[in-house]
């Protein structure tokens, strides 16, 4: 059961809406019954109720969790906006979400089955790719919406300001494991261009919790080849995003709940996914040079990837054997005295992830 503490306290202070606040306790406390949701959107949809001709695709990826994945669904199907289509892509193992969609026959809701266990990352890009929509939204399977005019909202800026390229938004964070629910907020902006995000990307301005609170205008994801992105996960999605020329845009309100627990990907990470990570980010940071984005690009860079190597070793390490791979990348790929920096700084970090692994006794 989920503690209602902070919920209240929010309401009170008017930072959560009272709808979003009851979506919460309806989504964490009460079984959820999407298939009684259907016909009635479906009759809406069939009836052209839209307040903009811009499709809204909302990709999902999920892994043998039907359980919060009907959560994240609900959190879309309780959407006050109907011009949307909702992508799943399957990349588990059992067959109990397959039976589940196959009883589904509705033209807005796409399940894509993977034959194998392509990862997060490629069962993003597989979403992407077949997806028709104006706007594009990549989701978990165990993050969820709680604001139900957050579609209209974001149809609205998108429609009144053409140089808006990307929305973020801000989300509450839960703990599962711990039953806590805590805030987690950007800065009191409301827009700020793509080239100064992209420079004080994790050092000036936080990055958005989860990929869920960003939304991108498809038209220029298309003119920067967004589909040739080497990994589709959070970070790269965001930097890739900013290539695009133009405007990000804040929304202050919480949107959803970004859910933090035992079970994360990103709590199961190793030394070949982070070299995933510094490919892309490498040809993150080529294209953005080439672009003249960064105003300084070996700088950049530098920070961008010892920004991942220190995620690494602050919770992924095993000792010294298992991080060369992380140390050697950037020795060889990075420039100029950052190379010799980064060394440094992640053989130390190493030593110290092993000295955590001692005194743990492993």
């Amino acid at each position: 059961m989920l503690n209602n503490d902070l919920i209240d306290s929010l309401v009170i202070t008017k930072s959560l809406k009272k709808e979003s606040a009851k979506n919460i306790l309806i989504i964490e406390n009460e079984n959820i019954d999407l298939k009684s949701l259907i016909p009635e959107i479906s009759r809406k949809k069939a009836g052209n109720c839209f307040r903009s001709n811009q499709l809204i695709s909302v990709v999902i990826t999920t892994c043998n969790r039907i359980d919060t994945l009907l959560k994240t669904l609900y959190g879309v199907m309780i959407q006050d906006y109907y011009n949307y289509e909702i992508i799943i892509v399957d990349d588990g193992t059992n067959n109990v979400t397959e039976e589940y969609f196959n009883s589904i026959e509705v033209d807005w809701i796409k399940y894509l089955k993977n034959n194998k266990n392509l990862g997060a990352s490629e069962s993003r890009k597989k979403g992407y790719e077949n997806s028709n929509g104006d706007i594009i939204i990549f989701s978990d399977d165990d993050d969820y919406f709680i604001d139900n005019e957050y579609f209209t909202l974001l149809v609205s800026i998108f429609d009144n300001n053409n140089s808006v390229a990307l929305i973020c938004s801000n989300s509450l964070v839960y703990k599962k494991d711990e039953k806590v629910l805590c805030e987690v907020t950007f800065p009191d902006m409301q827009q700020l261009s793509t080239k100064d995000y992209l420079n004080g990307f994790c050092l000036n301005y936080a990055k958005p919790n989860s990929s869920f609170t960003l939304a991108l205008r498809k038209s220029n994801l298309n003119n920067i080849d967004f589909d040739r992105l080497h990994c589709f996960n959070d970070t790269s999605l965001y930097l890739y995003g900013l290539l695009s020329l133009g405007n990000v845009y804040f929304i202050s309100d919480y949107i959803g709940v970004y859910y933090i627990h035992n079970n994360n990907m990103s709590k199961k990470v190793n030394p070949e996914f982070i070299i995933t990570n510094f490919e892309s980010k490498k040809e993150i940071y080529i294209r953005a040079k080439e672009m003249n984005l960064l105003n300084h690009p070996s700088k950049w860079f530098y920070q961008q990837i010892l920004n991942s190597a220190d995620y690494y070793f602050n919770g992924q390490s095993n000792g010294l054997s298992s991080d060369k791979k992380i140390i050697l990348w950037g020795t060889i790929n990075l420039v100029g005295h950052f190379r010799y920096l980064y060394t440094l700084k992640t053989f130390l970090l190493s030593i110290k992830a092993k000295i955590r692994l001692l005194i743990k006794g492993i």
